[in-house]
Parts: C-alpha cells; sequence; structure tokens
C-alpha cells in the first residue's frame, strides 16, 4: 500500500509514525516519572516499623516470583517462536492437539507456586493481627465525617476521662502502639501507609491494628475506604515523638488553659467559651465541654488542620470557621443532609465579623 501512495503521502506518513513514536516514549517517561520510594503514601519502605518489614518481605517474595515465572514464559514463548517458525518453502508444520504430560506440569507447577506464596501470606496476616505487647500505648480511634479522633486510654484528662486529640496524632517512638478502630457515623478505614498495614472503622464494632514506629517523624495518614463527598479531605498525622517530647506533649494536653489577657486574643476567648463552640468542642480547663467536634486542647500547637487537610494558620482557621465548605466541600452542615447528619458537621458562621473571625483564630492560636 505503501508503494502506490504518491512522495507526498509516503512523507506525510512517516512524520505520522515518527510523531508517534515520540508521543508513546514521552508516555512513557510520564509515567515512569510518578515512580518514587520517597513518597509519603508509599507502601515499599520497610524502614520505618517491622509491621510494615514484614509486608516489605512478602511483597518482595511474590514480586521476585513473579518476575520468575515471566521470564520462564517469555523465554519459552521466544524459542517456540523462532525455533518452531515457518520457513520458505515449507508446508503446513505438523499439528499438535494436546499434550498430556504438559497440561499436567503447567497445572501442578501454579498450584505449587499458590502453595509457596500462601504459607508466608498466613504467617504474616497472623502477626499482623496477633495481641500488642502488654506494654503497648492504647489508642481509640473513631473515625468522623470527616475527621478522626484519638483517645488515649493510657491517660485521663480532668473530669476522669481519656484524654482526647484530633487529626495529629502522638505516639512515643519505639514503642508498640495499639489501635482500637472504630467510627462512629460510617464505614471509614485508617491507614499509615509507611508504618504498616490498613483495617476498616466499623460503627459499633472494635477492630484492631498495631504500628512499632522506630524512627520519630511525621507520617502520612489518610482514610482507605470511601465515606462520603469529603473522603478525599479525610487525612491525619500520626507524629512519633521522643518519650521526652511525647510526655511533655501529654502534660501540655492535661493542663488547663489559662485565661487570656491580650487583645484581641481575650476578645476570642470570649467569643469561643461564650458562644456556640463549647456545644461539640472541648477546651481543657474551661467551659468548652463538648465531646462531638474534635478536641481544641493544644490546637495552636498543630501544623494542620480540617483532618490534616490545610496548614494551621489564622486565614484557614477564618475561613473555615466562616464556611468549612470552603477548605472541605461535603465537611458542612447543610439542610439537605438528615439532622443526626448535621449535628456531627461543623455549621458555617457566616454572622461573624472578620475583627471577630480574626479575635478567634487568634486565641485557638494561642492554645499550645
Amino acid at each position: 500500500m505503501r508503494a502506490n501512495l504518491p512522495r507526498s503521502g509516503q512523507a506525510v506518513l512517516r512524520r505520522l509514525r515518527t510523531s508517534m513514536g515520540i508521543l508513546a516514549l514521552v508516555a512513557v517517561a510520564i509515567l515512569l516519572s510518578a515512580c518514587t520510594f520517597d513518597g509519603e503514601a508509599m507502601t515499599i519502605n520497610p524502614h520505618f516499623s517491622p509491621e510494615n518489614r514484614e509486608i516489605w518481605g512478602l511483597y518482595s517474595l511474590v514480586w521476585w516470583l513473579a518476575l520468575m515465572v515471566f521470564i520462564l514464559v517469555e523465554v519459552a514463548l521466544f524459542y517456540s517462536v523462532f525455533r518452531f517458525r515457518r520457513r520458505a518453502g515449507q508446508g503446513l508444520p505438523k499439528q499438535t492437539h494436546g499434550n498430556n504430560r504438559l497440561e499436567v506440569a503447567w497445572t501442578i507447577a501454579p498450584a505449587l507456586l499458590l502453595v509457596f506464596v500462601a504459607i508466608p501470606t498466613v504467617r504474616t496476616i497472623i502477626n499482623q493481627s496477633s495481641p500488642a505487647p502488654a506494654n503497648a500505648t492504647h489508642l481509640r480511634i473513631v473515625g468522623h465525617q470527616f475527621w478522626w479522633e484519638a483517645q488515649y486510654l493510657d491517660t485521663k484528662d480532668a473530669q476522669g476521662n481519656p484524654l482526647r486529640t484530633a487529626n495529629e496524632i502522638h505516639v512515643p517512638v519505639g514503642k508498640t502502639i495499639e489501635f482500637q478502630i472504630t467510627s462512629a457515623d460510617v464505614q471509614h478505614s485508617f491507614w499509615v501507609p509507611l508504618l504498616g498495614g490498613k483495617i476498616d472503622a466499623l460503627p459499633t464494632r472494635i477492630n484492631h491494628l498495631k504500628y512499632t514506629p522506630l524512627e520519630p517523624g511525621r507520617y502520612f495518614g489518610q482514610c482507605a475506604e470511601l465515606c462520603g463527598t469529603a473522603h478525599g479531605f479525610m487525612k491525619f498525622y500520626l507524629v512519633v515523638d521522643t518519650q521526652a517530647d511525647f510526655d511533655t506533649w501529654l502534660k501540655n494536653q492535661q493542663t488547663a488553659v489559662q485565661a487570656a489577657t491580650v487583645d484581641p486574643v481575650k476578645q476570642g476567648q470570649d467569643l469561643v467559651l461564650n458562644g456556640p463552640c463549647v456545644t461539640c468542642h472541648f477546651i481543657e480547663g474551661t467551659a468548652a465541654q463538648g465531646r462531638v467536634g474534635p478536641n481544641l486542647t493544644g490546637f495552636g500547637s498543630r501544623e494542620t488542620m480540617a483532618a490534616g487537610w490545610v496548614p494551621n494558620t489564622e486565614e484557614n482557621i477564618k475561613k473555615w470557621i466562616h464556611n468549612p465548605a470552603d477548605i472541605k466541600p461535603g465537611a458542612a452542615a447543610d439542610p439537605s443532609y438528615s439532622d443526626f447528619v448535621n449535628t456531627m458537621r461543623m455549621p458555617a458562621f457566616g454572622n461573624y465579623t472578620d475583627e471577630q473571625l480574626t479575635a478567634i483564630a487568634k486565641y485557638l492560636l494561642s492554645l499550645k
């Protein structure tokens, strides 16, 4: 067909093929650019916890076995293509309709391969779900639409309840953390990719998960189960501290907040503690004793807000209070939702002036 084309048509065809080749190379380069071992959501770095190291070992076993199978199949394929290809002057090759020995072999071989993978897989599942050691730190994690509540079962606040925080969860390094995972509304899934596996958070049920972080740092976490409009915004951070830093953080969380004396912080304190905020939020040592929304004790020490979605800045706090949907679509109370759902959502306070929003933000940032 190409020989019948005029020279101009052949030139167009060559340019088209060249362009298609370049586009294919560009597409491959774009795909390869997404490959990294350093992303905060990667699961293939075995250095941060023994739980993830065990999962990495299983990954590696399956990967090398798959590579071995791929190489054997491709070698057999290319050998067959070249060894038994039809040559010039030959007639139709001899036709083979089945080979019992070969069929039995390629039935038994995959079965043995699956058994070889199944044994370490079952062992890993058992180890991952085994009870945490007696000296573990115990946390209850409650998923909400759309934020995470952490209750420190080994530590009490001034009222004798488990110490609570939200979205930035502090734990000590080198110590096993036993998470008791549940949900206050719909199904969520708790996951810190660099530290190990994930597990569903289900209403009325407690699931168990454990991590043993080996290095201090901030570890990205994410809800891994579609749970509603703002699911993609439901992040959190597991902050792994040295034991001394963790003890200091715990002490600060248990310390009653001192009354503000500086305006506009004082103005913000009055707006928070004498307004609707106290209905849902808790601040240690103040009139704010609500248990519906996140605990705001130590709020100013957090680096992020809105379930880890945006930096904890004055401007973002103002925007969140004025209308949460401006930061997390679907996270705000809405007339189209049921009354029950709205009681669990952050309402918009569009009636506050910019001066009042600034005062509230400054007060919240003073809570450290």
